[in-house]
């Protein structure tokens, strides 16, 4: 008997698989195109909202304690200085003891709490004036720039040794930040992302114009507050004719974050009103109408009626002031000179005949400077000590606040030479509370 080979079935499931293994072969080896890629949201420990130097400081600071360290820095490109003095109000400083005459901090507080007419938040007062005089010498120590001169009237004013102090200083931490934390730019935080009670991160729109989430244990917003967001500062303030800020970004968009979680606010509606020379961002004081010439930005010539800063905010915020060749504002204010009233009629934009009417009690060579008006804000986000941003009954976990967008060191009556003091300060205790809040 002849036997007969037994036929073999057609096994299906390998064919299946052979074919399947051949066309993602064929897509991704053959086609030469990756598989899809799934992005998991980046996780820090600090994520830091900022510009200027307050921004700049809380990350470093926070980077400097162990801490790992995202910055979006919503600064502008351009380098300018504050409106307000870079002097360091202080207590116990090394430069103090030299002159034997030492402040307490103290002592400090209680003067910097009757200057405002005892209605700033003294326990905060007292926190920065207990950190002043390791704060001063931190900044010192990262930036190289010294504050010895010792102000005449009062030794807990600390002026900078050096010209341009404000800039070298931001010019330095802005070195800093590229070898401490991770630094991105062209960013718009969109929200903060939360975790029960607690907070987990930010949400943003990023340089690609894409959404993503980056994790974190601790938020640090310091952006510098309102000051340039013109719909704020008519709606907090009831103000207009307010020039933006050059020394940072002001545009409310921190104070928005953490109003979004229901943080406390206090004093939006306060402003400090401070004139500068454009060209430079300074804040000018001590200034003189007298034999002067102001014309507004459309050319129209404006009579010296009023405060400086009333007609500057009656001209949208700008105004050309100009002088003959022996002034004295020649002395405080960088000017330009003109000898040919054509020149000077063209650049204001008023007929020269109109110009000329005003120009004959002026000796040529004219002089000429800009001058806006910007605002400083006093109020803000409520913080504690440790600068944490407050609830409404109690603290947001793990956000926290510095510079000018928070309220609690200036009263009723406002100086503008807290302001810097107020940025070192408490850019320092935020970054290092953040980090230690992060790495618990």
């Amino acid at each position: 008997m002849v036997r007969r080979p037994k036929q073999r079935r057609f096994n299906f499931s390998a064919f299946f698989l052979l074919m399947l293994t051949i066309f993602f072969l064929t897509r991704y080896s053959f086609l030469n195109e990756p598989p899809p890629e799934y992005h998991l949201p980046q996780s820090v420990d600090v994520i830091v909202v900022g510009s200027g130097l307050s921004g700049n400081l809380a990350a470093i600071a926070a980077a400097q304690a162990g801490a790992q360290v995202i910055y979006f820095n919503l600064s502008t490109e351009i380098a300018a200085a504050p409106p307000y003095p870079t002097v360091f109000w202080a207590a116990g400083t090394t430069y103090q003891k030299k002159t034997e005459q030492e402040i307490l901090p103290e002592t400090l507080a209680l003067h910097l709490y009757r200057r405002g007419k005892e209605t700033a938040n003294y326990a905060q007062l007292l926190t920065l004036c207990l950190s002043s005089a390791e704060s001063l010498h931190w900044l010192e120590e990262l930036t190289g720039q010294k504050f010895s001169r010792l102000d005449d009237d009062n030794i807990a004013m600390h002026w900078p040794a050096e010209e341009n102090a404000y800039l070298n200083i931001l010019a330095k931490t802005k070195n800093i930040l590229s070898s401490l934390v991770t630094e991105r730019k062209n960013c718009l935080p969109i929200s903060l992302l939360t975790d029960g009670e607690e907070i987990a991160g930010l949400k943003v729109r990023n340089e690609n114009g894409e959404e993503e989430e980056i994790r974190a244990q601790a938020v640090i917003l310091a952006d510098g507050g309102y000051a340039s967001n013109k719909e704020m500062l008519k709606t907090f303030a009831g103000v207009s004719g307010i020039r933006a800020r050059s020394d940072g970004s002001f545009m409310g968009i921190a104070l928005e974050l953490a109003q979004k979680l229901g943080a406390q606010t206090a004093a939006l509606e306060k402003i400090f009103l401070q004139p500068i020379l454009v060209s430079s961002g300074e804040g000018i004081d001590n200034f003189t109408l007298e034999d002067v010439l102001l014309v507004s930005a459309t050319g129209k010539i404006v009579k010296a009626s009023a405060t400086l800063e009333e007609l500057l905010a009656d001209n949208d915020g700008t105004l050309f002031v100009v002088t003959g060749k022996n002034h004295p504002l020649r002395q405080q204010l960088a000017m330009q000179s003109f000898s040919d009233r054509k020149d000077l009629a063209a650049l204001l934009q008023v007929p020269l005949p109109v110009l000329e009417e005003h120009l004959f009690i002026l000796e040529p060579p004219y002089q000429l400077a800009v001058l806006g008006l910007v605002a400083l804000n006093p109020g803000g986000l409520v913080v504690t000590e440790k600068y944490q941003v407050m609830g409404q009954e109690t603290i947001i976990a793990g956000l926290y606040a510095a510079g000018e967008l928070t309220a609690g060191l200036h009263g009723s009556k406002i100086f503008a030479d807290l302001f810097f003091t107020e940025a070192v300060v408490s850019a320092r205790i935020a970054g290092l509370q953040a980090a230690k809040y992060a790495l618990r």
